[in-house]
């Protein structure tokens, strides 16, 4: 760009994505203006000077502008500014664009179809699921006993501090600059992180505010934890570290998230969709439903338009943009791409646990049902079940049921569960006699590892 005196406006999400990149490049900042999108809101809602113009304007993880209008009202505000540059080329990254993309088609701008790179997570060595906060304070213990090194993504800040609080001695923390558990961070390691790229306690424990860009490379970084719901979030999180070479691996875990608390996650969705889609149709319906309110969803906003005679302002319901096409996005595509399946599923063909040819997925699975069923398991291992009585504790602590709940019965279902979640057992059926009494079809447990 200096050769041909050209400018770059370059937008990340994060301030310390933004601190990591100031550091990177210190002697071209003549040329290349780092800004967050949230600074550029801030100007704008001010009115205070709009950055002058630039040949180049790059949206790095410009999935933000949708999937940080669930919590932030202020995402359109930069996506519209930015949409409006028509003499400057606009560059948009993400390695979870899909969101980005459904957005566009509210806008018309030229664009090229997207470039795609190949995503490679050979390096994930291992992938498990977990269903409970039990299990993450499990893993920390076994990371923090074996004096490794991990990467916990929560959802909740609270959470994220109780466990701090719980392994400070071993554990980073880091959380936005607006939360009020901010002034407990330990800015000074934090600061050595983003310069060192690595981080010298067992876990980093952190919340979304690092799903973004940010760069750790540390081989000694084996385990990354993530009980966030969101598919697109957690590839963030786990790109978040850079593999050194063919011998890096990870161990990945993911906490599950049933059909039923997904179709739980769309109602709520839909209820507040259909609600904001009330203003565009009937404003006058929209203001009875909502008590003269604008409804908690975020996707109605008043955009100031002029001012009355009397000097006040006059304002318009529209629609936040971004936040509409979140919501869209995830109602008509993304979670039904999920229940299609299943969450386990969808998240092992992410990640490239799931075998085409056999139609099998390939993890491991915690939660108090299967510590119970591991426990059954290794208790009845090698043990005779002749008759159909025998075998109805197995089956019903393998539960496996079909759509309709019906609890299937048959080996083949049964030993496919327990491939599936990991178990190395496996069911085998065989003909033996005891006494004078021959039974042909007797089941045993067997553990081939044993």
């Amino acid at each position: 760009m200096q050769k041909h005196d050209k400018k770059c406006l370059y937008f990340v999400p994060r301030i310390l994505l933004k601190d990591q990149f100031d550091l990177e490049l210190l002697d071209k900042q003549d040329r290349i203006k780092l800004m967050t999108y949230q600074q550029l809101e801030a100007i704008l809602m001010k009115g205070e000077k709009e950055p002058t113009h630039y040949d180049f304007i790059v949206a790095d993880e410009c999935h933000y502008f949708t999937s940080d209008s669930n919590f932030n009202p202020r995402t359109d505000i930069s996506f519209n500014w930015i949409m409006r540059q028509n003499t400057s080329i606009k560059i948009f990254m993400s390695a979870t664009i899909k969101g980005f993309i459904h957005l566009l088609q509210y806008v018309s701008p030229v664009w090229h179809s997207p470039i795609r790179l190949p995503q490679d997570y050979s390096y994930i060595d291992k992938l498990t699921f977990f269903t409970s906060e039990e299990h993450i304070e499990q893993i920390a213990n076994e990371v923090i006993a074996n004096n490794k090194k991990a990467i916990f993504f929560l959802s909740s800040v609270e959470l994220t501090y109780k466990i701090y609080q719980d392994h400070k001695g071993h554990m980073i923390f880091a959380v936005s600059s607006s939360n009020k558990h901010f002034k407990d961070m330990d800015h000074t390691a934090i600061e050595r992180m983003i310069g060192d790229k690595k981080f010298d306690t067992n876990i980093l424990i952190t919340t979304t505010v690092l799903d973004s860009g940010f760069t750790l490379r540390d081989s000694a970084i084996d385990v990354i934890l993530t009980d966030i719901f969101d598919p697109e979030e957690i590839v963030q999180c786990v790109g978040r570290k850079r593999v050194a070479n063919e011998q890096d691996y990870i161990k990945l875990y993911v906490r599950d998230w049933s059909n039923q608390q997904i179709n739980g996650f769309i109602k709520k969705l839909r209820d507040k969709f259909d609600n904001a889609l009330l203003a565009i149709s009937n404003e006058e319906q929209y203001h009875i439903v909502n008590e003269r309110q604008n409804d908690n969803s975020g996707i109605i906003i008043n955009v100031p338009v002029g001012v009355d005679e009397q000097g006040n302002t006059i304002y318009e319901k529209r629609l936040s943009i971004t936040k509409f096409a979140r919501f869209e996005y995830l109602i008509y595509n993304l979670y039904p791409a999920i229940l299609n399946t299943s969450y386990k599923k969808y998240i092992s063909k992410l990640f490239g646990f799931y075998y085409s040819m056999s139609g099998q997925c390939e993890y491991n699975f915690m939660s108090k049902e299967s510590d119970n069923l591991t426990a059954y398991l290794n208790f009845i291992t090698g043990k005779a079940l002749l008759t159909t009585d025998d075998r109805k504790a197995l089956i019903e602590t393998i539960h496996a049921t079909n759509k309709n709940g019906k609890l299937l019965k048959g080996i083949e279902t049964l030993n496919g569960v327990l491939k599936e979640q990991g178990f190395p057992h496996r069911i085998m059926k065989y003909s033996t006699t005891v006494g004078d009494k021959r039974y042909r079809n007797a089941w045993k447990v067997i553990n081939p590892q044993e």
